[in-house]
């Protein structure tokens, strides 16, 4: 290598480079403090975005804000299950703030167990109860086609 010649590095991107993807909105969780000079930087979340829908809406449009805004992701399985609960399962499923020993957990947790192997029973049940019908009325459709077709 000649003095003064400066190594340069092989910056071809390779078949295996995979560039990342960034959503719109991942530059507006990024803030950097430009009054500061150690320029600080405060990494937001996207909680604080939603809560703030004004505060993006001004600083990156309205469109952005309100894209933003319908992305959210579709409810978990557990989540739809809890949606369709009645209050009273709901409130049956909440640890009381007074149970706090590592007995009354446990009792507590044994307590939630039954509650809900007896929600399963009761669901099964109606699903048993549901198939005998079904099963009830497929083979009176049969009995009657066949006594039709005599």
């Amino acid at each position: 290598m000649e003095q003064g010649s400066e190594s340069i590095p092989n910056v071809e991107p390779d078949a295996f480079a995979v560039a990342p993807q960034f959503d719109s909105t991942e530059e507006l969780r990024v803030e950097i403090d430009e009054s500061d000079e150690t320029r600080p930087v405060r990494y937001t979340s996207d909680v604080r975005l939603i809560l703030h829908t004004k505060d993006l809406a001004s600083r990156a449009g309205l469109a952005v804000a309100s894209k933003f805004g319908q992305s959210k992701q579709s409810a978990s399985q557990i989540q739809q299950i809890m949606d369709k609960m009645s209050d009273d399962d709901l409130l049956a499923t909440v640890r009381s703030r007074h149970i706090q020993a590592p007995s009354e957990i446990i009792a507590w947790s044994k307590e939630l167990s039954a509650y809900a192997e007896n929600l399963e029973s009761q669901a099964q049940e109606l699903i048993d109860a549901e198939n005998v019908k079904q099963e009830a009325e497929k083979a009176a459709a049969a009995s009657a086609g066949a006594a039709s077709s005599e």
